[in-house]
């Protein structure tokens, strides 16, 4: 199961038990559900940005490496 969904979910069930142990405000669990829903979409977009970052940042040192080789070779020739 991939950690987004176990996230739901987990949230799913904690906002569930309040409901079924006779909440007697349906708007007020609502709300709730809502608001654990941003949270949760928060958290989401904060995973994804960061693996988002991680990868420019890998992108970012291949390019680097493959620029200092080719740089490299042409010195060689140069030489050669």
């Amino acid at each position: 199961m991939r950690p987004v969904t176990a996230l739901l979910l987990a949230g799913m069930v904690a906002f569930a038990r309040p409901a079924l142990a006779g909440s007697d405000n349906p708007q007020s669990f609502s709300a709730l559900q809502d608001v654990r829903a941003e949270r949760l979409s928060e958290r989401e977009m904060a995973s994804i940005t960061g693996q988002g970052q991680g990868f420019s940042m890998l992108q970012n040192a291949f390019s680097t490496v493959i620029k200092s080789i080719g740089e490299g070779i042409t010195q060689m020739a140069r030489k050669g």
